[in-house]
């Protein structure tokens, strides 16, 4: 169910930005993490760090962009943003500026 979900929600990455109140997260996706001090230690870990938006439409949730990024730094998430999200959206988490 939840892959149906992603696949209606990711559309074609050709289209529209993201716009309005957009929130943006991000998480590892596969390899092992018992043990692991701080999710944001890469040594020894062979999982994908991926970058989501998803625009928020009330309660519920509306399109998602997803993107598997080499590292946390601003320029990868602004550059992602950029890409992603139209000038003038809201974003929501640890990046509160305006775009």
């Amino acid at each position: 169910m939840m892959l149906h979900k992603l696949r209606r929600a990711m559309v074609n990455a050709t289209r529209e930005p993201l716009h309005g109140e957009v929130e943006v997260d991000e998480t590892w996706v596969g390899g092992e993490q018992a043990g692991l001090r701080g999710s944001r230690q890469l040594k020894g870990r062979r999982a994908a760090l991926v970058l989501v938006a998803v625009e928020k439409r009330g309660k519920s949730s509306g399109r998602v962009r997803m993107k598997v990024i080499p590292d946390f730094k601003a320029k990868t998430i602004i550059s992602f943003l950029t890409q992603n999200v139209s000038p003038g959206s809201n974003h929501l988490h640890g990046w509160s500026q305006e775009l």
